[in-house]
């Protein structure tokens, strides 16, 4: 896509960062206000901007989940009336026609975009002659000079199979369903199949035609429980031909089951592939709110000062050469939490043990802690992020004094730096399942008062809650 549907990526890394960080700071008495309809609503344009980059790259199955979780959202938060929802059912319908070539399930989310915001054109830089035709025909049909669904003759300016897929229904109540059919697919009948939750396979019920034309079925309040059921419409010839559908058995059509939700818990649809997406709590994609991670790592960086234990022939400290020291091994856990789609705080621990010394009295371990800003850029699959880490506590660096100090003296020891250690960072976590993820970071640390400018790389096991 083009123009409005782009995300710029003209700020570098660390200017995003700190962009992105002050932001954050200016949102905090909104957060602690509990605003969730400006929440949801950031959120959802944040999912459109990332579907729009992978349409971009082609990327058409990232786009779908994308622009199906901002639905959600909106949906959850009592918004799938507002613009930010027409504008994501318009790239819906882009990303169905031109990405799955599915131009029926694009009619239907062009139909919602334009019955929320009729002003709706699409982008003359995505609108190849099947997208125009697509989106025109649903033009027609909300401004009233197309398909009647699912009112009509079964005959008359009916092209094809309309139907109105249902989103929800309330749980124990039986459920209508009705379409209209064009003349020119001859349909000898059209059936319903639905699938309730825990059944594995489609139950058929025949539709029959009204008065005025439109067929019409019913699913039965008994299998109307649980969280969600499954349906679709399919038209069959003289021949029993399947001719026309509105969903398959392989992709149906999904109601969720209002009664069903339990607190926190959003809507299991995918208007597109047909699945039950996961549970999305509004905090970040799958729904992942916490995550827990045990990391290792290893360093280097300028070790100054003086020595912190050994003594020269004089009996004072041992000053140092400044220059590259390594601090050797840590163990780094953290705990972090998504405020949002993109920004997560955590607490990681550096628990130094390898900056090793030979001197009696000798430091061997070195404890910080450090709180991260994190920001992602992306937020499934492959997570990249930059941030910015301040903490306090120690970090070591091994120096060798071998000539600094007698012959017969231990020639290791050790510079501490700190107590205070802030500096940038960046990484990525990617997932290894539903409830693990891979992390890795690299770290700049600045020590203070006691100076030290360090290079932290980590890598670790993560658990997602």
């Amino acid at each position: 896509m083009k123009s409005r549907f782009s995300l710029s990526r003209r700020l570098g890394p660390w200017a995003r960062s700190l962009f992105v960080m002050t932001a954050l700071l200016a949102a905090a008495p909104a957060w602690a206000a509990g605003d969730d309809d400006a929440l949801a609503v950031q959120r959802a344009e944040s999912l459109n901007k990332r579907a729009s980059e992978d349409y971009d790259m082609l990327e058409f199955e990232g786009a779908q989940r994308a622009l199906a979780e901002a639905l959600a959202t909106l949906k959850k938060a009592g918004l799938d009336q507002h613009p930010v929802a027409a504008k994501t059912n318009l790239l819906m319908g882009v990303v169905s026609v031109a990405g799955f070539k599915d131009r029926y399930k694009g009619f239907q989310h062009f139909v919602k975009a334009l019955q929320i915001s009729p002003e709706l054109e699409l982008d003359r830089g995505v609108a190849t002659p099947e997208l125009r035709e697509v989106f025109q025909n649903a033009r027609d049909h909300v401004g009233g000079r197309g398909p009647k669904a699912p009112a009509g003759d079964g005959g008359g300016d009916v092209k094809g199979l309309v139907h109105q897929p249902i989103d929800d229904a309330p749980a124990g109540g039986a459920i209508h369903v009705k379409a209209s059919v064009g003349r020119e697919l001859r349909a000898a009948k059209l059936v319903l199949h639905y699938r309730p939750q825990g059944r594995e396979d489609f139950l058929p019920v025949p539709m029959t035609r009204g008065g005025d034309g439109v067929y019409a079925g019913e699913i039965p309040g008994t299998a109307v429980s649980g969280k969600s059921l499954q349906y679709y419409v399919e038209v069959k010839d003289g021949g029993g031909k399947t001719v026309a559908s509105s969903g398959t058995a392989a992709s149906p059509n999904i109601i969720t089951i209002a009664a069903a939700k339990g607190p926190g818990e959003g809507d299991k649809e995918n208007p597109l592939a047909g699945e039950e997406k996961k549970k999305d709590d509004g905090t970040s994609a799958g729904g992942k709110g916490w995550w827990l991670t045990v990391g290792v790592g290893t360093g280097a960086g300028l070790a100054t000062g003086d020595a912190e234990v050994a003594r020269g022939a004089s009996g004072r400290a041992v000053p140092v050469n400044t220059g590259v020291a390594p601090s050797l091994f840590h163990v780094s856990p953290e705990v972090g939490f998504y405020l949002n789609e993109q920004w997560a705080l955590a607490l990681q621990g550096r628990f130094q043990v390898g900056a090793i010394s030979e001197q009696k009295g000798g430091a061997s371990g070195a404890p910080a802690v450090l709180l991260r800003a994190l920001y992602f850029l992306r937020k499934d699959g492959f997570q990249p992020y930059v941030g910015f880490n301040a903490g306090g506590g120690q970090l070591r660096h091994r120096v060798d004094l071998t000539g600094a100090v007698p012959n017969d003296a231990p020639k290791i020891d050790t510079t501490v730096a700190g107590p205070a250690l802030f500096g940038p960072g960046a990484g990525f976590h990617t997932e290894l399942g539903k409830t693990m993820h891979l992390m890795f970071d690299v770290n700049a640390l600045i020590g203070a008062p006691k100076f030290t400018a360090n290079l932290d790389l980590n890598i670790g096991l993560g658990f997602v809650f």
